[in-house]
């Protein structure tokens, strides 16, 4: 047995507590000490993670799920996991800002597929998730995580964070969040300012706006605000002008969507969404029936790599807004059904 001294330990009051003052520039300072530069993005995807800065731009081919289709042809509320390609698009290829231009790049069905894979992404969610929302006709809803691997099957450190959001409409607008190690470099989130126009675009003219917001890395936040001086694009995707009406079909191949700078408002880039023709009989068949989607994006000259990620999120988030249909009525995914 051994006697432990008694030390005497200072009491702090309860009114000098009251008046301690909370330094908000000291915190700030030492906020951007533990935060990572967005030089360092690349270094948070990981060693497998492509060079995307090299490329030009790339192919988004959403992979076909067989079982998801056999359900919607019965009036099945299933849905499987939504898996995504990316390949690089051959040098010189040249993606066009409007869709009446001549030089337009029109791949078939088997000049995709040939295109190497240089990573692809894989929804990870619950089966009893998909069904719910699917059920209740508001799929697009749905909170998810998004992970990603290389062509070598290797996993890498992009995530992406979609939180339950009800849409736009409902004042309430779809994000989707790019993460590496835990920490958001980015987001696109649906632009849903003049609420009325917006509606009204959405609904008659099936066009949906977002913004690209970029940032130094910082921990996740799934209820983080954005900055209007953090957005650095803009996405406009509309499927009834500029000749998009009944594109990515068989009767108009073509869709084109703009990619423009958030502060000039100048276009630096573009989104084609393609119907691709194949000579396998089955293959088209399988085309009319049930839609693969399939985007070729051209990066802005001169865009970090961590911007030509939140280019390909963004068409991701579009992807499930505008081109996810539920069987219930066959309406937009995006939003409750008013």
């Amino acid at each position: 047995e051994f006697d432990i001294p008694q030390v005497d330990i200072p009491k702090l009051s309860t009114q000098r507590v009251a008046g301690m003052k909370f330094d908000r520039g000291l915190y700030d300072e030492f906020s951007k000490l533990i935060k990572t530069d967005e030089s360092d993005v690349s270094s948070l995807l990981g060693d497998g993670m492509p060079d995307l800065t090299n490329l030009g731009g790339v192919i988004v081919k959403q992979k076909a799920q067989p079982g998801e289709a056999i359900a919607q042809a019965f009036g099945i509320p299933y849905e499987s996991k939504n898996k995504y390609e990316v390949k690089s698009i051959p040098s010189g290829t040249n993606i066009v800002h409007h869709r009446n231009d001549p030089n337009i790049w029109a791949p078939t069905h088997e000049d995709i597929e040939g295109l190497p894979t240089i990573f692809e992404f894989k929804e990870q969610s619950h089966c009893l998730t998909r069904i719910a929302f699917t059920g209740f006709g508001c799929r697009a809803c749905r909170p998810m995580q998004i992970q990603s691997k290389n062509a070598n099957n290797q996993e890498l450190g992009l995530v992406l964070e979609k939180p339950f959001r009800c849409g736009g409409e409902c004042c309430n607008p779809f994000v989707l969040k790019a993460t590496g190690g835990n920490q958001e470099f980015g987001a696109v989130r649906e632009d849903f300012d003049s609420y009325c126009a917006k509606f009204c675009e959405k609904k008659c003219c099936f066009t949906t706006y977002s913004k690209v917001y970029s940032f130094a890395p910082e921990r996740m936040n799934m209820d983080r605000s954005y900055k209007e001086t953090e957005a650095k694009y803009k996405i406009k995707t509309d499927q009834c002008r500029g000749g998009n009406f009944c594109g990515a079909t068989c009767c108009n191949p073509h869709m084109v969507f703009p990619i423009t700078d958030a502060k000039s408002g100048a276009t630096v880039a573009s989104i084609q969404k393609m119907y691709t023709s194949s000579n396998n009989c089955l293959v088209a068949l399988g085309r009319m029936g049930y839609d693969f989607d399939t985007f070729a994006v051209s990066f802005p000259e001169g865009s970090s790599q961590a911007e030509r990620v939140l280019l390909i999120t963004g068409i991701i988030l579009n992807e499930f807004i505008l081109f996810e249909r539920d069987q219930t009525d066959g309406n937009d995914a995006g939003d409750f059904n008013f």
